[in-house]
């Protein structure tokens, strides 16, 4: 069925006024558009704009479609959240760019065989590409690195203190100390060791 673009009980309407009578045009815009062909709505520059609001709406569409949590645990640590949320949009841009690369047909992200970067996926690629560098530069300006240094410094020096309680109510002397301080520090060697093997 065939929309009538002259149909005043349709919505929306042309934004323009119509010269010969001084009222609202009564047309339907171009779809992604405020205005009909008639007025203006067939100008490549105004087309390209309401393609480009098209996909914008559409990449949204894609983004908000993700799981959201409302009852997820709150942020207490900003510096590591800040460099999870860097690293989760690091991987968004790599999973939307080989959709990209691929040129396979894409249903569900919006893209058929042979689009390029004027697709859902292009847009939606983009879109995050933009808040990553954002928050990079944010992260850069911040000092969040040297910050993360600063954190990690403050708990090894929690972990010596607590050790070293642990050593003086237990009675251990110098060597037994060593000892203890050589087998700690393999351990957590070892718990780093197998926490970037889990990550890769």
């Amino acid at each position: 069925m065939s929309i009538d673009p002259t149909d005043a009980s349709s919505t929306p309407r042309c934004t323009a006024t119509a010269k010969g009578t001084g009222q609202r045009c009564k047309r339907r815009p171009i779809p992604g558009g405020t205005v009909c062909v008639k007025h203006g709505g067939g100008a490549p520059a105004v087309r390209a704009a309401a393609e480009r609001r098209q996909l914008e709406a559409a990449a949204g569409a894609v983004l908000a479609g993700m799981v959201w949590n409302p009852a997820a645990a709150p942020v207490t640590d900003n510096v590591l959240e800040m460099q999870r949320l860097a690293g989760s949009m690091r991987q968004a841009v790599d999973v939307l760019g080989g959709r990209l690369e691929d040129g396979d047909p894409c249903e569900e992200c919006g893209r058929g065989a042979g689009a390029d970067l004027d697709s859902v996926t292009g847009t939606a690629w983009l879109r995050v590409l933009r808040e990553l560098r954002q928050l990079l530069a944010d992260m850069q300006r911040l000092g969040i690195a040297e910050r993360a240094v600063e954190l990690e410094a403050d708990r090894v020096r929690l972990i010596a203190v607590a050790l070293g309680r642990v050593f003086d109510v237990l009675g251990l002397d110098v060597e037994q100390r060593g000892v203890g301080t050589r087998v700690l520090l393999e351990e957590l060697r070892a718990a780093a060791v197998a926490g970037e093997v889990a990550e890769s």
